[in-house]
């Protein structure tokens, strides 16, 4: 069902909870961008659209200006990204554990969205990598950011490794007690190996994902928020996707 459709629709909202005990018009957002989910697997809703859904459906007048206020003021709880000049916004996991007490969660798995790296990029990768690309969307799709970059610093060492033993050179990345180099040996040694082909974007980003990466994994006092996955995000499906390249 396309969103102008939504007003439209019936949904019977007391089957998901209790709207009286979701006395502030945050809590009234999250349960909006929760029902429409549910409903009808649209995941991202505007602030018009949310504010529309409250006037029209819930009888609570509702203006978008005070949902663009609240949404800013939700921190974790809700995810927003831009299409076309317009704010889209997704309740994530923070979000449903604060209206868990009014609503009745669903015990079905959670769809994970590609939002990080496309399903289609690793389509043909093996299960147990697919499952890491899977963790790192399912991380940053529920606002664990910090574990998400630890699994994009993971996919990506996980990659150079298996380059490497594509071309029959693992060896050349092997410390003398067999184990193999650290990540940052690796990626100076995948930047400087004429047989592995990345576009001077991919070289240069490499670094900076090696640095985001062990800030996430070893920093104990600074915490990744989401713009710093989102604007390396062209950067990381790049790589990805380069060093994938390199195994054909």
């Amino acid at each position: 069902m396309k969103t102008e459709g939504l007003i439209n629709a019936h949904i019977d909202f007391s089957k998901f909870g209790d709207l009286k005990k979701l006395a502030s018009l945050q809590k009234r957002v999250l349960f909006i961008l929760y029902v429409i989910e549910k409903e009808f697997g649209i995941p991202e809703l505007s602030s018009q659209q949310i504010a529309d859904m409250l006037t029209n459906k819930i009888r609570i007048r509702t203006s978008r200006e005070s949902v663009d206020t609240t949404i800013r003021r939700a921190g974790s709880r809700i995810s927003t990204t831009k299409k076309e000049g317009i704010n889209y916004h997704k309740i994530m996991s923070a979000g449903i554990e604060d209206i868990q007490d009014g609503i009745e969660v669903s015990q079905q798995p959670k769809k994970v969205l590609d939002l990080v790296i496309p399903d289609q990029v690793v389509a043909r990768e093996k299960g147990y990598f697919q499952k890491v690309i899977y963790q790192i969307n399912g991380c940053y799709q529920d606002g664990y950011y910090d574990a998400s970059f630890v699994m994009i610093r993971r996919a990506v060492e996980t990659l150079i490794i298996e380059v490497y033993e594509h071309l029959g050179l693992e060896k050349q990345i092997r410390e003398p007690d067999g184990n193999y180099c650290s990540f940052n040996k690796l990626i100076d040694a995948a930047m400087q190996n004429p047989k592995i082909k990345l576009s001077k974007i991919a070289r240069s980003d490499l670094k900076t994902i090696k640095k985001f990466g062990d800030t996430a994994a070893h920093n104990r006092r600074l915490n990744l928020i989401k713009q710093d996955i989102d604007k390396h995000s062209d950067s990381i499906r790049l790589i990805i996707d380069e060093l994938i390249g390199n195994k054909s």
